[in-house]
């Protein structure tokens, strides 16, 4: 018996803890190996996103049509509303025209 930090550990109890320790160290190294990758991908990605010149392009292209549709989509409403309007003149001219008479 051997009296460690005030824990009795037998022959048996010494059996089954080497074996739980050989099969922690390799799953202890995968899981540090996973998360050096994974710091590296995350930090990776940061900087390359932080002064990529094709983005900025892509971004100020994508701000042009949308300036582009909103224009066209304003044009097409007015397109859309003259006739309207011109209808309804009419009608107003009419009425007043029947009501002078």
């Amino acid at each position: 018996m051997v009296n460690l930090l005030g824990f009795i550990i037998d022959a048996g109890m010494l059996g089954v803890c080497i074996p739980i320790v050989a099969l922690m160290i390799p799953i202890v190294a995968i899981l540090v190996n996973h998360q050096q990758r994974m710091a590296t991908i995350i930090h990776g990605s940061q900087a390359q996103n932080v002064n990529d010149p094709k983005i900025d392009a892509l971004q100020e292209q994508v701000s042009q049509l949308q300036q582009q549709m909103n224009q066209f989509a304003f044009a097409l409403d007015g397109i859309q509303t003259a006739p309207a309007r011109s209808e309804v003149r009419d009608r107003i001219g009419e009425t007043q025209a029947q009501s002078s008479q």
